[in-house]
């Protein structure tokens, strides 16, 4: 017998639920928090890789320190709660930490979410999101904005391994209906923050050290808030099927096509002392302008926040967490 009140019944009842592998990671906890007051249950998978610790502590987020190697934990929890939503966000995450451990990303982006994908087939028949990047679009000779359907040249084994997860789903007829999102280079404030993301790393060393080092200063790439990345996943998992089953979405800002000289100009403006120094002997070949129509035109979503947003939130953080140990803020070393 049912002892709840019967509103209190009923928004249990109501209350979806998600999954989410990678869910303490620095966009993962930007998620977390979206979803949890959104109503949402939220099932969050993660090995803690980079050493950090669970600092979440909110109301209907159920933490699991796990891998995506833990199926029968997984599987179980799917089953038991009757979860309906994946999100694959987890892994090692970015072209220098993938660099730096190659053997372990190759097993952990590639490998494990082979298996993992293969394992959920016929067994899980809801929605999953799974995210790549628009680094996959690598190096664009051509002037024009890419679209989905744009010809991928990806340059780093980061992007090498987000291609070949993507062409695994679309070449496997699957149980469940999956979506790729192509998220753009990610910026702003997170409950666990990374100072490794250009952004991110621009406005801290403007304000530390009122210098900024940069390197291929004219190349475009396309950039995108946490906050943003959160509305677009609850936009598709909101969506008709129709709309979204198979599909690829790139995910950004068009107004957020900068080059970095762009983005010095825009610390420029909040650091009258900041000192710019160009670095010719580091190269970078990726180049590419991104397209974020489709998302707009087919699920009606835009991105609301700008690049001059996060830089205004980031130093606003800075000034408030002055005693931060910035080296260690971000995905530099992991935990073998």
């Amino acid at each position: 017998m049912n002892h709840l009140p019967n509103t209190l019944y009923q928004i249990k009842k109501l209350m979806q639920k998600i999954l989410i592998f990678g869910s303490e990671g620095y966009i993962g906890r930007t998620i977390v928090d979206f979803f949890t007051k959104k109503n949402y249950k939220v099932y969050g998978f993660d090995n803690l890789i980079y050493k950090q610790k669970n600092q979440i502590k909110k109301k209907n987020y159920f933490f699991f320190k796990s891998s995506i190697h833990d199926t029968r934990k997984i599987f179980k929890i799917i089953k038991q709660e009757k979860i309906d939503k994946i999100l694959l966000l987890g892994g090692l995450v970015g072209d220098p930490i993938v660099k730096k451990y190659p053997k372990l990303s190759n097993k952990t982006n590639l490998l494990s979410i082979k298996n993992f994908i293969k394992t959920l087939n016929n067994n899980f028949f809801g929605r999953l999101i799974y995210v790549s990047t628009c680094s996959n679009y690598g190096v664009s000779k051509s002037n024009s904005l890419l679209t989905e359907t744009s010809q991928l040249n990806p340059v780093s084994l980061y992007a090498v391994q987000k291609v070949a997860i993507e062409n695994y789903l679309k070449k496997n007829n699957l149980s469940f209906t999956y979506t790729i999102l192509r998220f753009a280079t990610a910026f702003g404030v997170s409950e666990r923050m990374r100072f490794d993301l250009t952004i991110n790393e621009f406005c801290k060393d403007s304000f530390v050290h009122n210098n900024i080092e940069v390197y291929e200063p004219y190349r475009y790439r396309p950039y995108c808030h946490v906050k943003d990345f959160a509305r677009a996943i609850k936009k598709v998992y909101d969506s008709k099927v129709s709309l979204i089953s198979g599909e690829i979405f790139n995910c950004g800002n068009q107004k957020n096509n900068f080059t970095k000289s762009k983005i010095c100009k825009i610390l420029k403006g909040f650091n009258k002392k900041l000192k710019i120094k160009f670095n010719k002997n580091i190269v970078d070949k990726r180049n590419y302008r991104v397209s974020f129509e489709k998302i707009q035109k087919k699920l009606s979503f835009k991105c609301i926040y700008t690049v001059e947003y996060g830089v205004r939130e980031i130093l606003k953080y800075l000034k408030i967490n002055k005693n931060l140990d910035y080296k260690k803020i971000g995905n530099y070393k992991i935990d073998q």
